[in-house]
Formats: structure tokens, sequence, C-alpha cells
């Protein structure tokens, strides 16, 4: 069941602009475009507390369906390293 009407970006020449949407939105939305597409899916989060709650409603949504999550570690990188 397809809940959005916009296709993601599959090619690298491609952009899509998602916005206005809550969080558990924007996880439904990559959700779908990750069940939809073949290939990987990268998500960059702005903190390691948000790649966590993105993680966990994006399992909710694809619960049943064959999708792996993982999650890289948030260390730090100061500009003189």
């Amino acid at each position: 069941m397809r809940i959005f009407n916009e296709n993601p970006a599959f090619n690298s020449d491609q952009k899509v602009y998602w916005k206005d949407l809550t969080p558990s939105g924007l996880a439904l939305a990559l959700t779908e475009a990750s069940l939809n597409h073949n290939g990987l899916t990268v998500v960059i989060t702005n903190s390691a507390k948000e790649a966590t709650y993105q993680r966990s409603a994006i399992e909710f949504f694809s619960k049943g369906q064959d999708l792996s999550i993982s999650i890289f570690p948030d260390w730090e990188t100061l500009p003189y390293d």
C-alpha cells in the first residue's frame, strides 16, 4: 500500500524534498521509500537520539517486512582531527 504520491529519488541526479513532516511521518516516508527500493537507503540524522527514534519508528512501520536497519556510532569528529 502506498501512502505517499511522490516517488523518492533513486538516482543521484534526482532530488525529492519532503517538508513539514512530523518525526513519525518522516519515519513512515523513509520506511515506504526503503521498502519500494531494491538498493541501500541511507538516513543521516542530527543526533544519536534522533537516529534511535527513527530506527524504532521504522522498525514499527516495517514490522513483518525484511528490512535491515543499522546504526553507526556517533563518534565525535573535531575539525583538527
